[in-house]
């Protein structure tokens, strides 16, 4: 797999910052609307559902930001693109062979 152009790394810190803050974002919503008034006979089942959800989103920031460097920025960028986690503005601010390497190979999903 390619390396990233030094210019597109520079450009990836503030987008890095910006998608895990989506996802955790993304979290906490599904988690308040988990965690809405339930009956008290079903408090162990929103209970399970929310460390369900919790796990599995602590997870998937550790598989897309952990472990941050630039020989494997291309697989994270790959991720967040494949999430949702990144806006069609900031794709744009990278470089073209950088657009058409994710744009040949994600299905990509932007955030709105």
């Amino acid at each position: 797999m390619r390396h990233l152009p030094e210019s597109d790394w520079k450009k990836l810190r503030p987008i890095r910052e910006k998608a895990l803050a989506r996802l955790c974002m993304r979290t906490l919503m599904q988690i308040h609307a988990k965690s809405e008034p339930v009956h008290f006979e079903e408090a162990h089942k929103a209970y399970l559902e929310v460390y369900k959800l919790v796990d599995e989103s602590d997870e998937l920031v550790a598989d897309l930001f952990n472990d941050w460097r630039r020989s494997i920025a291309i697989i994270r960028l790959m991720g967040w693109l494949s999430h949702g986690l990144v806006t069609e503005e900031e794709f744009c601010l990278l470089s073209q062979e950088t657009q058409t390497l994710m744009t040949e190979t994600v299905d990509i999903k932007f955030h709105p």
